[in-house]
Order: structure tokens, then C-alpha cells, then sequence
């Protein structure tokens, strides 16, 4: 009873997550009207959801190991305690959040959000690995479920690109755009610095949330197209006469996979594109390359590679000769770039850590709305919004009755790990995803299909991290460490 109310409460979890920014913004206006930020017993619906996952596995774990216990008593089994790499790594950083409360000040609810950003979501990752899943419950059940919602949620963010501000109004969101005040509504969309040009989000709560969590169905996507190509390719094999063998190839029936995949590759594509992120871009790109090499081989692994990487050669140079500010954004790479060096700087400065919540997405909820701009840029719109920060050339120019306190964002997980929890911290992160990756290498290289598509989307994801706090999302952190929990369990390891 409990294995099956358990494996059907991580289906529904997978596929509302996506939803989360959406539904709460849209149920908050129906409580409070407009203006108001999200309603917390509304935002707090996974973690409540998540924890009674986490619960049921508890009491199954304990069930188990109190009938070993039994045999260990009766003398029938001797006790056995061993721990992986991965599971090392990941206690390790849970202790380590615990323990830096000892020398770090941080106010209980500050820390709180860190420990929901950072922390949470490694409990969700060990528990799900503990136990074991029903067989195909990857391929048969969440993948299919993924696909679908994957398909809804690029469709929609493809339409909102050219819908009108109103739409977005009467759903809750806020009027203003490329915002985020801590107090207020969310923005709908955000736009490209210097341009009226929109960066879709779709039902996330910005365009670099929504593009990172599409990395995890467009590695599946990925992976289902280029074996099933490689399948139909191997099939047609057996004919040895040439005329025969074109013949076989040609009148080969397209599967319904390959027509799926192809479909869901294009919308997931396009609304990529569409919410330009250059940090989801980069990963998207080394994840298809790896897939290719790992699935594809011989003449059609070359043949596929030269034609993808020079098509991504030829479109970055003309979008850049024809609008260099879709890649070339000068204000955002000047912010990537120092904010990261004083991450490192400050992580090494403080080498024990500042505490859990003081970097990141928990800092962003409990700072001023900080907004940078480069010289002569036009910030009259902004006039008689006093509860933005603004900042040209890195000087302050509004309010100009207070000193504002902007969030640390150093725009890298890794090196906002490692100043929440000083240089350990980070290293033992930093492992994790080594260990991870290393773990599913396997699978990976033997094209087990449970673990192939979900080690790709976790490597695609993790580089992405590089660039952007990209474990900050619910959708993304939850979905993605409970299906690398999955794949890396007992199931997944034969």
C-alpha cells in the first residue's frame, strides 16, 4: 500500500512542479487581487507534498530495517553498515549546514530558506535512492508523464511570446517587467536589456528557471530520437544486397518514438531559443554532443556531429553580426564575471562559511530589489517606484533617502555553496556532482535508458551551474534530484 501511494505521489509531484510559479501566482490573485507577493501556505504545497514522500519512506526503510535488526538480534545476520562516495558527499554537506549555525549568525527564517535551496533537496535525493522502485517506472511512468507536461509547457511559453501584457495582468502577474521585488507579484516576462525583445518564462518564474528545467526533457527526448535511430538503422542491416538494403532503409516505417521525439525536440527547441539563456544554450549544446557520441557511431556519428556544430557555428555568427545584443549583453557579462570573483573572493576570505541563506535565492528574498544599468540607459520609468534600488555604473541613484542592501548573488551554485558553507562546503559539492555523474557513467555508456537520459539532463543541468544559480528552481531541484535518486537506486545499479 505504501509502495504504491508512494510511486504515484512522485508521478503527481514530477508533473506539477512545472506548474508551481503559475498556479500560485494565479491563487494568489484570487485571494489578495493584484500586487501581491505569493501567499507562503500556497508556495509551500511540494515541500508539504514532498514530505509526506519522504514519511512513507521513512516508515517502509524502518520496516525493513527493523526485520534485519530482528535477524541481526536472533543471530541469523550479521550487521553490515556501508556508505558510497555519493552518500558520503551528500551527509556531508547536510552536516556541514548544521554545523556552521555554531559561528554564523543568520536569522532563523533567512536560514530556513537556505536550507530549503541548498539542503532539501539532497534529503529528497539520499531517501529516494534508499529504496527501491517498480521496474520501468522511469521509462513507463514519469518519462511519458515528462514528455507530456515538457510538451504543454513549451507550447504555452512559445504562444506567451506573443501575448499581450493584459493576459498576464488578469492571471496575477505583475505590470512590470525583467522585476523581481521580494513584496510584489512576479513578472511575466523579462526582456533583453537595451531591446523590447521578450525572454519567454512560460509557467516559471523567469526565463533562466524555465530554460534549465528544459534541459531535462530535452536530454530524454534526445536520447529517445538517436536510439531509436540507431535501432532503425540497425535493423535494416541485415539486407547484403545495395538496391536492397536502400530499399529497406527507405520504406522503413517511422516509429511512433522517433515522430514523438522529433515533435517534442522542435517545441522544446524552440522555446530554448526563445528564453535565451546563453547559460542553457552552452549546456544544451555539450549535453547533444555527448548523447551523439555515446549513441550514434561510425559515419553517421560524424556526419551528425559536423552538421550540428556547424550549424551552431553559423547561427551564433549571424545573430551576432544582426543583433549582438542577444548574445553580446554587456551588463549581465560584467555582472556574471565580478560577481562570481567576489563570491571566490569572499569564500576564501571566510573560509568556514557565512551560513546557510546568506547567498543566493534565500538572500534574494530578504534583500532590496537591486536594479544595475549601464551609463546613459533610460531609467525614468522606474521614477515613482521607491521600492527599487537602482544603480547606474555601480553608484546608487535611487531612493535617495537610504542605503540599499542588495542579495549576493554570485551567479555560479557552486560558489554560492561555498560561501553559504565555506571551502568544504564547496569541495564536497563540487564532489557530489563528480560522484554523481561518475556513478551514472555506467549506465550511461552501456545505454541503459533508466539512466542514460537522466545523467545527461543532470551533467546539462550542472553545467549550467557554472553560470547561474541553477539548482534555485523547486521544479528543477526536486524533479531532477528525485530522478537521479531513482536511476542511482538498488534498481538501477544491476
Amino acid at each position: 500500500m505504501l509502495h504504491k501511494l508512494r510511486h504515484l505521489l512522485v508521478l503527481i509531484i514530477v508533473a506539477l512542479l512545472p506548474f508551481h510559479a503559475l498556479l500560485v501566482t494565479y491563487g494568489t490573485e484570487l485571494i489578495y487581487g493584484p500586487g501581491h507577493s505569493p501567499v507562503l501556505f500556497l508556495a509551500l504545497w511540494k515541500e508539504a507534498l514532498i514530505t509526506v514522500i519522504l514519511l512513507i519512506i521513512f516508515f517502509e526503510l524502518f520496516f525493513v530495517e527493523k526485520k534485519k535488526l530482528a535477524q541481526i538480534i536472533k543471530g541469523g545476520a550479521k550487521w553490515k553498515f556501508s556508505l558510497d562516495k555519493v552518500t558520503w558527499c551528500a551527509l556531508g554537506i547536510i552536516l556541514l549546514s548544521l554545523v556552521t549555525e555554531l559561528w554564523t549568525d543568520v536569522p532563523d527564517m533567512q536560514w530556513a530558506y537556505g536550507f530549503k535551496y541548498t539542503v532539501f533537496p539532497l534529503i529528497v535525493f539520499l531517501m529516494c535512492r534508499k529504496v527501491s522502485w517498480e521496474e520501468d517506472f522511469l521509462d513507463k511512468k514519469i518519462i511519458p508523464v515528462l514528455m507530456f507536461v515538457s510538451g504543454v509547457i513549451a507550447l504555452y511559453g512559445i504562444v506567451s511570446f506573443f501575448l499581450p501584457q493584459s493576459f498576464f495582468s488578469a492571471l496575477g502577474y505583475s505590470d512590470a517587467h525583467s522585476i523581481y521585488a521580494p513584496g510584489s507579484s512576479l513578472s511575466a516576462f523579462q526582456q533583453i536589456s537595451g531591446t523590447s525583445i521578450r525572454r519567454i518564462q512560460s509557467t516559471f518564474a523567469g526565463p533562466n528557471q524555465l530554460a534549465i528545467w528544459l534541459l531535462i526533457p530535452w536530454s530524454i527526448s534526445l536520447v529517445i530520437f538517436l536510439k531509436t535511430i540507431r535501432n532503425k538503422k540497425s535493423e535494416a542491416l541485415p539486407t547484403t544486397h545495395p538496391s536492397s538494403l536502400r530499399f529497406a532503409e527507405a520504406s522503413y516505417p517511422l516509429p511512433t518514438s522517433l515522430i514523438l521525439s522529433i515533435f517534442t525536440l522542435t517545441i522544446i527547441g524552440a522555446a530554448l531559443v526563445l528564453a535565451f539563456s546563453r547559460s542553457a544554450w552552452i549546456a544544451a549544446f555539450v549535453i547533444t554532443i555527448i548523447a551523439i557520441c555515446i549513441q550514434l557511431k561510425g559515419r553517421t556519428k560524424v556526419i551528425t556531429l559536423s552538421s550540428i556544430v556547424g550549424f551552431v557555428i553559423a547561427s551564433v555568427l549571424v545573430i551576432y553580426l544582426s543583433a549582438p545584443e542577444l548574445i553580446d549583453r554587456s551588463i549581465s557579462n560584467k555582472h556574471h564575471f565580478e560577481r562570481t570573483r567576489d563570491g571566490v573572493i569572499e569564500m576564501f576570505k571566510n573560509p568556514l562559511g557565512h551560513g546557510l541563506g546568506t547567498a543566493g535565492p534565500a538572500s534574494n528574498r530578504f534583500s532590496d530589489a537591486c536594479m544595475h544599468f549601464d551609463k546613459g540607459a533610460d531609467i525614468s520609468w522606474a521614477s515613482d517606484r521607491n521600492d527599487l534600488c537602482l544603480f547606474v555604473e555601480g553608484e546608487q541613484v535611487q531612493p535617495s533617502d537610504r542605503a540599499c542592501t542588495c542579495p549576493v548573488l554570485p551567479e555560479n551554485w557552486y560558489v554560492q555553496v561555498g560561501y553559504e558553507l565555506g571551502i568544504v562546503g564547496f569541495m564536497m559539492f563540487v564532489a557530489l556532482v563528480v560522484f554523481v555523474i561518475k556513478r551514472g557513467q555506467a549506465p550511461l555508456m552501456k545505454s541503459k535508458i533508466c539512466c542514460n537520459n537522466i545523467i545527461l539532463a543532470f551533467l546539462g543541468v550542472s553545467i549550467a551551474a557554472l553560470f547561474l544559480h541553477a539548482f534555485e528552481d523547486s521544479a528543477v531541484a526536486y524533479t531532477l534530484w528525485i530522478l537521479v535518486g531513482i536511476s542511482l537506486s538498488a534498481l538501477c545499479k544491476k
